[in-house]
């Protein structure tokens, strides 16, 4: 939001036996029937920003293979937090 400073605050705890590690930022939001169309390959919410729509399938891939999970929550105009679990 170019309305307000930047914040990204990045965070770990241990939960039920794995390590969570949260990312979070206080960005525009993604609307809820995006949040798991994001994971899908080649899928980009904003067509006209630079990328591939790769990154978080890839990302996707490589937490599945190592047993862990990746997912996202995000409120529109408030800011997103994606969690890695392992």
């Amino acid at each position: 939001d170019p309305g307000r400073s930047s914040v990204l605050k990045i965070s770990g705890q241990e939960k039920d036996g794995h390590s969570v590690y949260c990312v979070e930022d206080n960005g525009i939001g993604i609307a809820r029937e995006y949040q798991e169309k994001i994971f899908e390959l080649f899928h980009q919410l904003n067509p006209s920003v630079e990328g591939e729509g790769l990154g978080l399938n890839i990302a996707s891939k490589i937490m599945e293979k190592h047993n862990g999970k990746i997912w996202v929550d995000s409120e529109l105009g408030k800011g997103t937090r994606f969690y890695i679990s392992l």
